[in-house]
């Protein structure tokens, strides 16, 4: 199998290893690799509407990894960092499009360990669920969307994954269910695209519902009590995702209500918040 388009700088990364394992049509056939950039995200946003949907750049090392809500994502040698080009054809998607990235890496790393979703876009080992143990992040989400036309935009996917290095939480390989050295950068970037293509189409299609019973088998917050951290609000209970926007669906003792979105919120886990970000 050959990639459509391979432009690289000297790096770890595996060629033959990668191409072996990727099946897709578009996504991850246009691929760039970097030793060392600022991010990912940067180098792909800083090309302009230039590069074609799928395109994909993936760096050995950043040195201002992006997170949500700015925060940065520590990247040392072992941990995947890649970002890729999406279009959107239809503005309603926007809303959940990070949920479904959240799903297909959470499929990826349950193909070789078990993984759950933390709302909006992380994904923890699952490996201390229920047992009163923190539980490890070993993946985040970032997407950054710019409009095209009134229909289209273009986004930005930003992926950050502990494949093969522990530090600073905790990593794939270490929690592989299997042999640890099948856990490898290239395959799990393949595999993510491989879980990704189909599901994006059909999400462009019919929109997320059709993946919402599966996103709620693997998200950690059916049912959980959380605190509002505005002052004088409730605690609630966790219901359910908005499939449409993607927003966390909540409710008082009393009954009412409550629609918390993710964009200036983050969810505090471990001490049961729901905190504004500053």
């Amino acid at each position: 199998m050959l990639l459509k388009g391979v432009n690289s700088e000297l790096s770890f990364f595996n060629y033959p290893s990668y191409a072996g394992a990727l099946s897709t049509r578009v996504f991850g056939q246009n691929l760039k690799v970097l030793a060392k950039v600022d991010s990912t995200q940067d180098a792909v946003m800083r090309m302009g509407s230039l590069p074609a949907e799928g395109y994909t750049c993936v760096a050995d090392i950043q040195t201002s990894g992006k997170g949500r809500g700015g925060n940065q994502w520590e990247s040392p040698l072992g941990c995947l960092m890649f970002s890729f080009r999406c279009m959107i054809r239809n503005p309603a998607r926007l809303g959940t499009m990070q949920h479904l990235v959240s799903l297909a890496l959470a499929r990826t790393a349950n193909d070789v360990a078990k993984v759950r979703i933390k709302w909006p876009n992380d994904i923890y080992s699952s490996a201390a669920y229920g047992n009163g143990k923190e539980m490890k992040k070993v993946a985040g989400i970032i997407i950054n969307s710019t409009s095209i036309s009134n229909q289209e935009f273009l986004a930005t996917v930003g992926v950050g994954v502990n494949v093969e290095n522990d530090h600073p939480t905790t990593c794939l390989r270490s929690i592989a269910l299997g042999d640890p050295q099948i856990v490898t950068r290239e395959l799990v970037l393949a595999n993510f695209f491989n879980h990704f293509e189909p599901m994006f189409y059909d999400f462009l299609e019919n929109g997320f519902c059709m993946f919402l019973e599966e996103y709620r088998s693997l998200w950690l917050h059916s049912g959980q009590r959380l605190q509002l951290e505005e002052e004088g609000s409730p605690e609630v209970t966790v219901v359910d995702l908005a499939p449409d926007t993607g927003f966390l669906l909540a409710k008082q003792d009393t009954g009412e209500k409550h629609e918390l979105q993710p964009d200036g919120r983050s969810l505090d886990l471990f001490q049961g918040l729901i905190r504004v970000k500053r």
